[in-house]
């Protein structure tokens, strides 16, 4: 098994949740408005909740909280660039002829953490909510603290890689069948296929 095969599902995981926030930023879109301010306000929501919520976890992880803050004031940079500036293009023309654009392509590098991030943020919001219904369920006061912390970082991570998908949203993702669709294809496909077909008999 090649790396192409065991990167599929994850790219095709990818896919699908670009593709509904793809759905989301075209109905912003369409009401006139530009996909940065949309990501603007993911990335001023991010570094809000996560400024309090670093403290508390520094002490845990101090390695991984100053690689997300570059990450976060990298997706901050583009949001503000891409209201100022227009579009972004991982391709640039000099002299008549186009290039990768090693600043884009540098950009989307880091953007590449958007799932792993998203699917972070979902797990410290199902351990903050855990820890709050601990709280009040068992009275244990140290699991307010870290419910209030744990779905602050949630929201930040949440915030941080949604502006990454929204800035990425791609138009024509929406022309491919939804996941839903394939699966009731796939499904369908393999049942007709077990349904045993009856053989014609001889013509006497």
């Amino acid at each position: 098994m090649d790396l192409e095969s065991l990167l599929k599902p994850i790219k095709y995981t990818d896919e699908q949740i670009l593709r509904y926030y793809t759905k989301i930023t075209k109905k912003w879109e369409d009401k006139g408005h530009s996909r940065y301010s949309l990501s603007l306000i993911c990335d001023l929501i991010s570094p809000a909740m996560y400024v309090p919520s670093a403290s508390y976890f520094y002490f845990v992880s101090p390695t991984i909280l100053p690689f997300m803050f570059i990450v976060h004031s990298t997706s901050l940079a583009l949001s503000l660039s891409g209201i100022n500036s227009g579009d972004h293009s991982n391709m640039e023309e000099k002299d008549g002829k186009f290039t990768i654009n090693q600043a884009s392509h540098f950009y989307n590098k880091i953007g590449a953490a958007r799932m792993p991030e998203l699917i972070m943020g979902a797990s410290f919001a199902g351990k903050g909510f855990y820890d709050i219904y601990n709280y009040f369920s068992n009275y244990h006061p140290p699991s307010l603290s870290d419910g209030i912390n744990n779905l602050l970082l949630a929201t930040s991570l949440i915030s941080n890689a949604s502006a990454w998908y929204i800035r990425d949203r791609d138009p024509k993702i929406l022309d491919k069948a939804p996941f839903w669709k394939t699966a009731y294809e796939n499904i369908k496909k393999n049942i007709e296929s077990s349904i045993p077909q009856p053989i014609p008999g001889p013509i006497p």
